[in-house]
């Protein structure tokens, strides 16, 4: 949270793969420009896009996708967060090497 905050007008994307119910989303989505949660089994995915609704993210995408073909630990959990920074900010950039 301390990274996201300090980043706050700047175009943050947060992907969530396998996301289950969404636990990272939650947390995050007041957080960012766009949300995405990827979650392909039919229930979790049906649940989430219910739990997403019930909460009023507008800035959040669910989306029912497999992302690999077989259960294996494809991403790591910080690998999980993609951010889109403008690079204008020298002092910010310098910051986040």
């Amino acid at each position: 949270m301390h990274i996201i905050k300090r980043l706050s007008g700047i175009t943050i994307i947060f992907i969530d793969v396998g996301s289950y119910l969404g636990e990272y989303v939650k947390e995050l989505a007041s957080y960012t420009t766009l949300s995405v949660a990827i979650e392909p089994y039919p229930d979790n995915y049906i649940k989430l896009c219910s739990i997403i609704a019930d909460l009023g993210f507008k800035r959040v995408l669910v989306l029912k996708y497999a992302i690999y073909d077989r259960n294996a630990t494809v991403f790591s959990m910080f690998a999980k967060i993609l951010l889109t920074v403008s690079y204008e900010d020298r002092e910010l950039r310098e910051s986040l090497r």
